[in-house]
């Protein structure tokens, strides 16, 4: 695969981020098409998934690819950061118990004691 291609099409796809998703998409696929481990077309995947199509799972999955075929601590410490970020939104919130509202004959009870 010429090495150049490759970059052009990720390049592609930085610059069409966020404005054209469709395009960004095509570049990123034809990207990954040509080298399926390609850090930075699966980080801009995850990253996407994420932000724009809501696919949490997805994005994480992109992102730990991403960081697998890292080439530099400082980028896999970004992306650690990222599926944490990621992670902080699909958690389940805790419900929290609300207080039975008290009626005007429980006011009452307590007001006679």
């Amino acid at each position: 695969m010429d090495t150049n291609l490759l970059n052009n099409y990720v390049l592609k796809a930085i610059d069409a981020y966020p404005y054209d998703l469709e395009e960004t998409v095509e570049n990123l696929n034809y990207a990954l098409s040509y080298e399926s481990n390609n850090a930075y077309a699966l980080y801009l995947m995850g990253r996407l998934q994420a932000e724009q199509l809501g696919d949490y799972e997805k994005a994480i999955k992109a992102l730990k690819t991403a960081k697998a075929f890292g080439y530099n601590n400082g980028f896999i410490s970004h992306i650690d950061n990222e599926i944490s970020r990621i992670k902080d939104k699909i958690k389940p919130k805790k419900k929290i118990a609300s207080k039975k509202k008290k009626s005007k004959k429980d006011k009452k009870k307590k007001n006679k004691k």
